[in-house]
Formats: structure tokens, sequence, C-alpha cells
């Protein structure tokens, strides 16, 4: 096993170990944690010439606040029922859980400066998930602008705290990437999301799948060319 490896193995037993608390886990998922953007942060803490301390330190936290972030979303999505309302209750407060671990292990480390920074990032991606509900885009740039920032403010914005705009730039591209091709996925299956629902009013194929399958493929070339321009 190399040293990328066991430090995300090392990270995500961190991860797991604060957040562990027997009464949720009796009702509730386990949370997802994002395997590549977990990956995508060792490396970039790794980049940073960290020690194996430091790389669980950060890389824990930064995984925490993601956790909380998803972890909230999925009130939205839980339907207005008695049997439905502990588990929403109950999330909310899963949510609260890992907000607390976040601020804890940074603040504790005197990092005030860092939690202001993802304190920022936080509102920014509230926004853009705000404006991505409405839907109120003028252009298929427009709307990938918004998605990219909902996937990646977190890990970008901890990048530019540590001055690599490059690495933030690139992850930015990169994780936008990785959306871009879940959403083909999904249109490829048949499954119409939100980003689908949008892409289709921007492009006028609501029932074409073929057409708005080429736009996606032409998306995902485009901003794989620009990837290649980044240099880290």
């Amino acid at each position: 096993m190399n040293s990328v490896n066991i430090h995300i193995q090392a990270v995500r037993n961190e991860v797991e170990n604060k957040i562990k608390h027997s009464y949720l886990a009796k009702n509730l998922e386990a949370p997802f944690i994002d395997e590549q953007k977990l990956l995508l942060l060792v490396d970039f803490l790794g980049f940073l010439n960290f020690n194996s301390s430091q790389i669980v330190h950060y890389g824990s936290a930064v995984t925490i606040i993601q956790l909380a972030l998803d972890t909230h979303e999925k009130v939205s999505y839980y339907e207005a029922s008695s049997s439905t309302r502990e588990k929403k209750q109950l999330t909310v407060l899963e949510g609260d859980l890992y907000s607390g671990l976040y601020y804890e292990a940074l603040s504790y480390s005197s990092e005030i400066n860092l939690i202001k920074t993802l304190s920022k990032a936080i509102r920014i991606m509230n926004e853009e998930k705000i404006n991505f509900q409405i839907g109120d885009f003028k252009s298929v740039d427009q709307l990938n602008n918004c998605v990219m920032k909902i996937e990646s403010v977190i890990l970008s914005q901890f990048c530019n705290y540590f001055n690599e705009p490059k690495w933030a730039n690139y992850y930015q591209l990169k994780l936008l990437e990785n959306r871009l091709q879940k959403e083909l996925v999904h249109l490829q299956s048949g499954k119409n999301t939100h980003y689908i629902h949008c892409l289709s009013k921007l492009t006028l194929n609501e029932l074409n799948s073929n057409l708005l399958q080429k736009v996606l493929e032409n998306e995902i070339t485009k901003t794989r060319k620009l990837l290649d321009e980044v240099t880290i």
C-alpha cells in the first residue's frame, strides 16, 4: 500500500472514529465519504509536505465539514410525514454534530483564520445551492459555474488558504468534470436530475436525450481541455 492510500485510510479512520455515535448509527444510514474528494485532498496535503499527523488533522477536518454540509442537504429530501419526522430531526442533529466536530478540531489548534476561510466557503456553497435550485440560468456556462462552486468551493478555498491558486483552479475543473460525468451517466440511464432539467431548459431539448447527451459530452471535453492547461 503506497503512502497516499495509507493516508487516505488514516483520514477515513479518524473521521469514522470522530463521528461515531451509536444511536445515530442505529437509526440513520452511514454518511457517505466521497473517495474522489478525499484523494484530491490527501494529494494536496502531500504536495505541501505535511507530515502524517498534519495530513490526518487537516484531512479529517475538511472531510467532516463536507459531511456536515452533505448531511444537512439530506433534510430537504425527506417527505413531510410522521414516519420521516424523527429521521429528519435526527439528520439535522447529525449535521450539527459534524459541524461541531469540525470547529472543535480547528479551534483546538487555534486555526481561526482557516475557520474563517472555510466559513466563507460554506456561505458561497449555500448561496450557489439556492441559485441551483432556483435554476434561473442564462447559459450552460453559468449553470456549470454554479455547479463547479458547489462541488469544489470547500477544497478550492482550502487551497487558496495555503496560497496555492493553481491547485484551487485544478480542483474546480476536476470536480466539475466528475460531476458532469455523473450527470452523463444519469442521462444515459434515464434519470432526470435537477441538473439535466436545467440543461434541457437552456438547450430547448427537453425531450431529446440524444441531443442533451451531445451537449454534456461537449462540456466534458471542454472541461478536460482546460484541465490539460493547468500545471501543478
